[in-house]
């Protein structure tokens, strides 16, 4: 195959040479106009000619002179690592662009510096004697002909990237780099590179966006009705490149690097001293190789009882396996049946195995519901958690406007896919035992519930509160720390089913250990209040029905009474303000009272089922279409009704109409669209659907929902705050990462499983009498 400008092999020799010779002409000409760089000390002579007329002064306090010397050599040295566009923005204002005025002693105010949003300033009475000492000896060092330490720590910075107007909120830097940092002074102490990750807010009032159309369409492209920050809270003109002047932007999320032993409150007053704006406010994180965790008493605490729990496993398996290879079963009777719920291998078998056969009065279907319900949270939390760590958060506006995406921003009701499972199973569940003795066990009732959801919390809020902190190494890993404090301080809260009350503190800050146990805590409270509904039911059904359907209609009108006179949101909306999305997730999100629609009408489809199990349930075809199209167009309703408001970009304005009827109806006309999937599918005129939930794969994925549930967020949280670098944000990646945290997910839900749920329903049903299935 032939290239464009290549001769045929048929062409002359001389037409041949004179083609060679213009090539090596215009090779020679591009050569001879660039500089070379020479190897060995030639390279290091060119590294320092750029320096030559700068020099390091004593800090006399006046004029900030050395302060403009760092600044220049530092820009200088940004020019030489490729950095032209960062290089000019850091270098002091100046009236010419011609090469002289690149000199400080030669610029004018260097009011535009931005050298002290990345390290202390050197002249600053603020700024501790051994930091000023160790900023000396960087710039000498960078002025130096080996310099290689120094502009390490320059090149970690997070700096203007490609892309910057596609609006990423953090550049984090090169964390990996700044920790390797290690100078090479001889005869002095060690400098070695402190990552520090900084975060500032300038209000409003004080920001400018300048006046860049494109800049301020960003800013607007976000913040239509005000909902958020200004995307960027502060800008710099940066001078002539390329004849012009362009706009640029700082994320209010950086990473920097400096010297160790400046302090993490040097940098943040430089920061706040540079931004000069009253109400900033500046926080920083650093860390360094030399930080280490120290292992306390919890921690051994901690990691004991899992010891334990590994040996109970071990042993309980090698009891069983003996138990099972010499058919002594009479070992199974005494002592040592305590030690067989503990197995790891009957559990194993458990956990994983596949029934196909259909047991009379068990609602197959919901294997496969509980499986894509999970998914479907999980997907929504790996979308909407790390939203804001997208490098493309701009571009994202547009994305997350497509109908489709309502999937993902609507999300929440996938939540109430199981407030309904839930109420289907206790009604079903106790309305069968009832049926089948005649009473009601209510002992047994809540300390089934307890025995079973308790110790998996506890065991997560363990780890969480001590081992976790471990993980994560990065920019963001002081996250990780956060968790351990939260778990340490408001653990009880999960354990003792309050968390949905008290999710934050008196500064609306969190106040939780496990955020998604507000789920567990609503319904256990709705499982508590249960048996007053359920038990009319079954001895006294006219007047439980009417009970029933009284509460039913109060759980609708509650939440839509709420939301039009506090003026709530009907849902969680994409953009929504801050505060507005504060207060629906305090008073309506997480209040049972305003969750209970459909869990109750999970018990209205478990009684619903109880009562037509003794008897061949038989619908007409025009019944069952009616159902399945009536069934389709309202979940999509529901999932896609709010897409004109659920939106960042040009979102409408809801009016008091929507406030009320999706507001209050949507969550129980959810649950009212499964149900009718549930009773198809149960009694026969499911078809394929059916026949995809019920399929046997799902049965072992199914029963570690419980376990997924509480060990999901952690995870992708955690995986969070071991990023690196931002993402990109496309719905491809985040399937890819959501694909990649549900295999985590489900590994650690084995673990949990195995070692807390499985051998806790063994000792339940070897030392208590089990009520019918419920919760």
């Amino acid at each position: 195959m032939i290239g464009p400008g290549l001769s045929p092999p048929h062409c002359s020799p001389r037409r041949l040479s004179t083609r060679v010779w213009g090539w090596g002409l215009l090779v020679l000409v591009v050569v001879c106009s660039h500089p070379v760089r020479s190897s060995s000390s030639t390279s290091a002579d060119n590294w320092s000619s750029g320096f030559k007329n700068v020099t390091v002064e004593d800090d006399d306090g006046g004029g900030g002179e050395l302060d403009r010397q760092f600044q220049y050599v530092v820009s200088s040295a940004l020019e030489h690592v490729g950095s032209p566009v960062f290089w000019r923005w850091l270098q002091p204002a100046s009236t010419s662009s011609s090469s002289s005025s690149r000199d400080p002693r030669k610029s004018g105010t260097s009011s535009s510096n931005l050298l002290h949003m990345y390290l202390p300033s050197l002249e600053s009475n603020k700024t501790n004697p051994k930091c000023k000492e160790d900023l000396s000896r960087m710039m000498k060092a960078l002025q130096s002909p080996k310099p290689w330490w120094s502009i390490k720590m320059v090149d970690a910075w997070g700096k203007v990237t490609d892309g910057i107007f596609g609006g990423p909120m953090y550049v984090l830097g090169s964390y990996p780099e700044c920790l390797d940092v290690k100078s090479s002074d001889e005869g002095d102490d060690i400098i070695l590179g402190k990552y520090c990750l900084v975060s500032y807010r300038v209000p409003r009032k004080s920001s400018s966006v300048g006046e860049d159309p494109t800049l301020k369409k960003m800013s607007s492209s976000v913040d239509q009705r005000g909902h958020t920050q200004e995307l960027w809270s502060r800008t710099q003109r940066v001078p002539d490149i390329s004849g012009s002047e362009v706009i640029l932007p700082i994320p209010r999320n950086y990473g920097t690097c400096m010297p160790d032993r400046c302090t993490q409150g040097d940098l943040q007053v430089a920061v706040l001293d540079h931004l000069n704006s009253p109400g900033a406010t500046v926080a920083v994180h650093c860390t360094t190789a030399k930080s280490e965790l120290t292992f306390d008493a919890s921690d051994i605490v901690v990691i004991c009882l899992l010891s334990l729990l590994l040996f109970l496993l071990l042993a309980g398996a090698a009891v069983d396996l003996y138990i099972q290879h010499t058919k002594k079963t009479e070992l199974a009777k005494g002592p040592l049946r305590f030690l067989l719920p503990f197995s790891l291998w009957t559990n194993w078998l458990k956990l994983f195995h596949i029934s196909e056969d259909h047991r009379p009065g068990t609602i197959t279907c919901l294997h496969g519901f509980r499986v894509l319900s999970m998914c479907w949270v999980v997907y929504g939390h790996q979308t909407l958690f790390s939203f804001w760590f997208s490098s493309n958060l701009i571009e994202e506006s547009k994305k997350t406007s497509t109908l489709m995406y309502q999937i993902v921003a609507n999300a929440t009701i996938s939540v109430d896919s199981f407030f309904f499972m839930s109420g289907l199973l206790v009604v079903y569940g106790v309305m069968r035992e009832l049926d089948r003795t005649g009473r009601f066990n209510a002992a047994m009732y809540y300390v089934h519930r307890v025995i079973r959801l308790t110790p998996p919390i506890a065991i997560t809020a363990a780890v969480l509160a001590t081992l976790v902190r471990w993980i994560p190494r990065g920019p963001l890993a002081f996250g990780a720390s956060a968790i351990s404090d939260g778990c340490r301080k408001y653990w009880w809260k999960d354990v003792f089913y309050i968390n949905n009350f008290m999710t934050v503190d008196e500064n609306r800050q969190p106040a939780y250990c496990i955020g998604q146990c507000w789920y567990t805590s609503v319904d256990t409270q709705l499982y508590v209040v249960a048996p007053l509904l359920f038990l009319p039911l079954h001895f006294f059904p006219s007047q439980g029905r009417l009970l029933l359907y009284l509460a039913t209609l109060a759980s609708v009108l509650t939440p839509a009474i709420l939301t039009v006179v506090n003026d709530y949101l009907p849902t969680k909306l994409l953009g929504s303000p801050m505060n507005k999305y504060s207060d629906y997730s305090l008073f309506v999100y997480n209040m049972t009272w305003c969750r209970a629609g459909p869990y109750l009408v999970g018990m209205w489809t478990g009684y619903f089922l109880f009562k037509i199990s003794k008897r061949k349930f038989v619908m007409r075809p025009w019944q069952v279409v009616v159902g399945w199209t009536a069934s389709t167009f309202v979940g999509a309703g529901v999932v896609f009704g709010m897409w004109s408001y659920n939106v960042l970009t040009n979102p409408m304005q809801f009016d008091v109409m929507t406030q009320f009827f999706y507001g209050g109806f949507h969550r129980t006309v959810w649950a009212l669209a499964l149900a009718w999937i549930i009773i198809a599918c149960h009694t026969g005129y499911g078809g394929s659907v059916n026949s995809f939930l019920s399929y046997p794969g799902w049965q072992p994925l199914s029963r570690l929902t419980y376990s997924m549930f509480l060990t999901s967020l952690s995870i992708q949280t955690l995986m969070l705050y071991n990023t690196k670098k931002v993402l990109y944000f496309s719905t491809t990646n985040k399937i890819l990462e959501m694909t990649g945290s549900l295999m985590v997910t489900a590994i650690a839900s084995i673990g949990l499983t195995l070692s807390t749920e499985s051998p806790v329903l063994g000792l339940e049903k070897l030392l208590l009498h089990r009520p019918g299935r419920g919760g």
